[in-house]
């Protein structure tokens, strides 16, 4: 080493001999041993073969002419390190928030657990869920951001460390040598600083690993209630079947004192006040974002209403949306709180029920003006009923006259509901067109379902008969809300789609009916799978549908050495359908809207689309095989043994398929040419991958396979341009004027509007005919897919203008010579005989 240590060291130079003769006797004898297992001549060692896990590589010494560069990078490194030695402000938060947390967590946990054990009501269940899942996120954020912070302290001590160490083997080594102070000082100086850096980032880390330890343990506390959350709903589903009171007959209200059920009332409101304020507390970000989207949908109603006034005195078609969009602060309640039950899955009872409440006034402004007078009557029903419920379940704290309202309710609405079930009242739905018939199966579903929540509730089974009724409203309900949600969703994206901004789109212009189409199609199956999900919830089956097609999807089976499960399948066939769907749109996008705006050769569009679209399903297959879970070793075997059957059998396939690329990029053909291949003439209308569709003249359709037109002549009649030539042979009597005629025809082919000035037309004296003298007609016309009519059409002005100038066009003559005739013959035909 260059200047540590000093080169008359011959003691140190004898003892660095003597390790580098170790290490290559060890690395000698290790590989001998190796040569000698395996049946093997041993070869002669050669660096590579010297095992890298041997012995790690010890740092280099510093050089002394370097210390003072060296130095100096390494103060940069510590003064970068220190500020992580200091507390963050998210880090300090967490502190500042966890005694009060941990004090919160202790306190309620036992007393929670014990009544979760009770079995306690739905809305206390979901309260508490609501409440405790949210600090399980609250903790759950604050342990991801402790272990980003604690790994980014680890990565910076391994850092400081490894710098450490060739200065202290460095210091070790001064101590043997003579230096000059100064650079000594240096060394000691840097080893402090790093020191001191180690240190802070060290006590940083400890205290952070404190907090951290202490967020865990109230994480497990937190999961514990979860557990126990889950244990009461499930013991509360069990208890479905069971009787939790008494029959209706037998039961009787126990004389209570107003004022004991007022202090009842009061206590559960100020439990479900708490729950509320704590779950705000906890999603203020939610709440405030739900806000900010009330805001748009409203701009957005205001800005748009009056186009689709003005749209709606033009078409029909458009009232229904300009009726909504009167109303834009209904509209635009109901387009924000859409999005709720996504975004706040763990919502308590109390919230949930609030929200309802206060949904129906707008969604009643808004689905009024448009409905039907039968849908109308049955918003009006949903919307009392509703609101009898929440009557019944916030402002009525005895039990039995609980029990006696709802039975009522189920009643009243069942028979109302059976009453609707008439085919004559059915057929007045002409609103909702093919869906009479499922709402008819749900009515009656509705019916059936009332009558068991009126016998359980009779039987004394009161929590059936809570889910049976609950259910059904809730789902009418949330129907109606989502219904009115498409109404007003279907017509801001049909107002948007006549905006100046989206007419200015080709794609838009010309697609218009297809992106409405597709657009609203999209739009409905994705509010009817939110109405699906939200109803499993209703009936308290969310959870239980999830499980039973989780446990679905991950069940597996093999099939030899194959071992696939549903979930598997089902990732494949979701993955394939994606980048089939994504492919169509990005080639939709391109060959609609951005490359018509691009000047690119003849041909360059339809490649750059389709080389887009071939890229996005080979992306997408590769994705697919991922979803799947097969092993990508095992796919590149299957694909190698593929390419021998290729090689084999499949040869004719591969070669079209590079044909089919060979056509994409060189571009001899493109959809619309019309070509001549084979004797087969006609117009090309797809070219794929494989083979290509040709459709002749006479309207049959041929499939080509691509190899033909890259091995084979073949002739392209629009490669260059739509220009075709006509030759039209015309033969007028001998005696007349040559010249004439060929003004004549000049006249006649340059009046077809069809014929191109340039190239000039033109007409030739070709020749003396056996009958008539020959003239062509040469002309050239754009239009390539009507070069027969166009010729028929000259003929026919040809035939005319030749009538009309008392030239002939002769019928073939010929002369007969006979040099023998029978006498017979001759007799018969009234000859003499010579």
């Amino acid at each position: 080493m260059a200047g540590l240590p000093p080169a008359n060291d011959s003691g140190a130079l004898r003892r660095t001999s003597t390790r580098a003769l170790l290490r290559v006797g060890v690395a000698l004898a290790l590989i001998s041993l190796a040569t000698a297992a395996a049946g093997q001549e041993p070869e002669a060692a050669a660096p590579a073969a010297i095992p890298a896990e041997a012995e790690p590589a010890k740092p280099a010494l510093i050089p002394a002419a370097q210390v003072a560069e060296r130095a100096s990078v390494v103060q940069s490194v510590v003064q970068e390190k220190l500020p992580h030695a200091e507390s963050e402000a998210s880090v300090e938060g967490i502190e500042a928030s966890l005694p009060e947390l941990r004090a919160k967590i202790n306190d309620g946990f036992t007393a929670t657990v014990e009544q979760l054990a009770e079995r306690p009501s739905v809305p206390f269940i979901e309260n508490v869920r609501s409440e405790w899942q949210a600090r399980a996120d609250s903790l759950a954020t604050s342990r991801r951001t402790l272990a980003g912070r604690a790994e980014g302290l680890e990565k910076d001590l391994t850092e400081l460390a490894k710098l450490r160490e060739p200065w202290r083997l460095t210091r070790e080594q001064v101590r043997e040598e003579s230096l000059p102070p100064a650079v000594v000082q240096r060394i000691d100086e840097t080893l402090a600083a790093i020191d001191q850096a180690l240190d802070a980032l060290k006590k940083r880390q400890a205290a952070l690993l404190t907090v951290q330890e202490a967020v865990t343990k109230l994480e497990l506390k937190v999961s514990e209630v979860l557990e126990a959350v889950k244990t009461a709903q499930g013991e509360r589903r069990k208890q479905l079947l069971a009787y939790d009171s008494p029959p209706l007959w037998a039961a009787h209200t126990t004389k209570r004192p107003i004022d004991g059920l007022v202090e009842q009332l009061q206590v559960s409101w100020a439990e479900n006040r708490a729950a509320a304020a704590s779950f705000g507390k906890a999603r203020q970000g939610a709440i405030a974002f739900q806000l900010v989207l009330f805001l748009a949908f409203t701009a957005g109603t205001f800005s748009l209403r009056g186009l689709a006034r003005r749209r709606a005195l033009e078409d029909a078609a458009f009232e229904p949306t300009a009726r909504i969009l009167q109303r834009p602060v209904s509209a635009a309640i109901i387009g924000a709180i859409i999005a709720w039950p996504l975004m706040n899955p763990q919502a308590p009872f109390v919230v949930g029920s609030l929200l309802g409440l206060f949904l129906i006034a707008p969604v009643l402004r808004v689905l009024t003006p448009v409905l039907a007078l039968g849908l109308r009557r049955g918003l009006y029903l949903v919307a009392a009923w509703y609101v009898a419920a929440w009557v019944r379940e916030f402002l009525v704290p005895d039990p039995i006259a609980a029990r006696l309202l709802l039975l009522a309710e189920s009643i009243g609405i069942g028979l109302i509901l059976a009453w609707v079930l008439r085919p004559a009242r059915l057929d007045q739905l002409t609103q909702v067109g093919g869906w009479v018939r499922a709402i008819g199966f749900s009515l009656r579903l509705s019916v059936v379902l009332l009558a068991a929540a009126v016998i359980a509730n009779v039987l004394g089974n009161v929590s059936l008969a809570n889910v049976l009724a609950g259910g059904i409203l809730n789902a009418a309900l949330v129907g109606f809300v989502l219904y009115a949600s498409f109404q007003i969703l279907e017509g801001l994206y049909t107002v948007l789609l006549h905006t100046q901004r989206a007419r200015a789109l080709r794609m838009v212009r010309t697609h218009e009916w297809l992106l409405r189409r597709r657009g609203v199609a999209f739009l409905r199956i994705g509010l009817f799978v939110l109405w699906f999900y939200l109803v499993l919830g209703n009936f308290d089956l969310q959870e239980i549908v999830l499980n039973a097609a989780g446990n679905a999807l991950v069940a597996r089976g093999s099939v030899g050495d194959l071992e696939l499960s549903l979930g598997d399948v089902a990732a494949f066939a979701v993955t394939i359908w994606l980048a089939f769907a994504i492919s169509r749109f990005v080639r939709f996008v391109l060959e609609e809207e951005v490359l018509p705006r691009a000047s690119l050769p003849r041909g360059v569009p339809f490649a750059v689309s389709t080389s887009a679209r071939y890229v996005i399903l080979l992306f997408g297959f590769l994705m697919a095989v991922a979803a799947a879970g097969i092993d990508m070793g095992r796919f590149a075997l299957l694909i190698g043994a593929l390419g021998v059957g290729i090689g084999i059998g499949l040869q004719d396939v591969v070669n079209n398929f590079v044909s089919g690329l060979i056509l994409l990029f060189e571009r001899p053909i493109q959809s619309g040419d019309t070509v001549e291949v084979s004797n087969l003439l006609g117009e090309v209308r797809r070219i794929g991958i494989r083979s290509s569709t040709i459709r002749t003249f006479d309207g049959a359709e041929v499939i080509v396979p691509n190899s033909k037109f890259v091995s084979q002549e073949f002739v392209n009649w629009t490669l260059s341009d739509k220009n075709r030539r006509i030759i039209l042979p015309i033969g007028v009597a001998y005696g007349s004027d040559p010249e004439f005629v060929i003004r004549l025809l000049l006249e006649v082919v340059r009046s077809n509007d069809a014929i191109l000035d340039e190239p000039e037309p033109t007409v030739l004296f070709t020749g003396f005919g056996d009958s008539s003298l020959d003239f062509e007609m040469r002309a050239w016309t754009g239009q390539s897919w009507q070069w027969r009519q166009i010729m028929s059409d000259l003929a026919i002005a040809v035939n005319r203008a030749l009538a009309e100038a008392n030239i002939t066009i002769p019928f073939p003559q010929r002369d007969l010579h006979l040099r023998s005739v029978d006498p017979d013959l001759r007799k018969a035909g009234g000859g003499e005989e010579s």
